[in-house]
């Protein structure tokens, strides 16, 4: 973790807090595997992850664009690719978000499953994760070609899996009235 902080730090990687950083913090969920020790980390990396915003917001030649882990503030919630009207309607996080537009899109990574859905007008890309207990891809969004190419990492092997429009997205557009 101390190494990961470092690189992301060295590279002036656009970095954002997420539920794993607040529990590290905080001494919570400490018995989850793989869950990294706070006397592992050195006091720069510790800093480091203490500094982390929630969210920040970006331009794109599309619109203002909101990196976050969850959704917004809260880093515990998500839209899944499955989630129908009504689990959205009943989405707290989501519907503030909606209501709020703080940005034309949102950039997240909760729930680890690439994604790239538009509900209302609101997109929302979840980047998928690199766990190898989860599917491990990569997502790359092109914001002037208005697309999401993800790759899906096996090992050392990396390959092409989808290609997502911005228009059409990972499922079709929808709208809460649906």
């Amino acid at each position: 973790m101390t190494e990961a902080c470092s690189l992301l730090q060295a590279a002036g990687a656009l970095v954002v807090g997420g539920n794993h950083d607040r529990w590290l913090l905080s001494g919570e969920m400490r018995d989850l595997p793989d869950a990294t020790r706070i006397d592992a980390l050195t006091p720069e990396a510790r800093q480091y992850l203490s500094a982390l915003p929630k969210t920040r917001l970006l331009e794109s030649p599309r619109g203002q664009v909101m990196l976050c882990h969850g959704l917004g503030e809260d880093d515990m919630a998500s839209v899944r690719p499955d989630d129908d009207c009504e689990a959205l309607r009943a989405n707290a996080a989501f519907v503030a978000l909606l209501a709020a537009r703080p940005a034309r899109f949102v950039i997240n990574g909760h729930s680890h499953r690439p994604m790239l859905r538009t509900i209302d007008g609101l997109t929302i890309l979840n980047a998928g994760t690199l766990h190898p207990k989860h599917r491990p891809v990569c997502s790359i969004a092109d914001f002037e070609q208005g697309e999401v190419q993800v790759y899906d990492i096996r090992g050392s092997a990396v390959t092409p899996a989808e290609c997502w429009s911005f228009e059409r997205g990972s499922r079709p557009m929808q709208t809460l009235s649906e």
